[in-house]
């Protein structure tokens, strides 16, 4: 009798009972036949001027005051905020563009841990 209600228990448990699959959705995405090449762009295209660098630079000053000046958060309004992302987000959907533009896509529960 006992080691019914052992078997009961423990087939119960949530560690026993498996997650339903979740669907990636897998999808291989091909360019076009038609579609054009890809544009090279000129060194130049890439040198930033006087100007764009002083914007750049005082955003990045300007966000990091921000972050140094903001109020500290306990971790329970932290965690309820987390929990808040992924109701609001409960998938995330990754595209991988390898070098002739072919584009893997797929989807994963945001709150799945990357191993690369």
């Amino acid at each position: 009798m006992e080691i019914q209600a052992i078997r009961d228990t423990v087939a119960t448990t949530p560690e026993a009972i498996p997650e339903p699959a979740f669907d990636r959705q897998i999808k291989m995405i091909r360019p076009p036949a038609n579609a054009p090449s890809i544009v090279e762009l000129p060194e130049s295209f890439y040198k930033l001027t006087p100007n764009e660098m002083k914007s750049l630079y005082k955003s990045h000053v300007d966000r990091r005051e921000n972050l140094e000046n903001r109020p500290l958060k306990t971790s329970k309004i932290r965690n309820a905020e987390e929990l808040e992302r992924m109701k609001r987000f409960p998938k995330t959907t990754i595209r991988v563009r390898f070098p002739d533009s072919t584009m893997l896509q797929a989807n994963f529960k945001s709150s799945e841990k990357g191993d690369a």
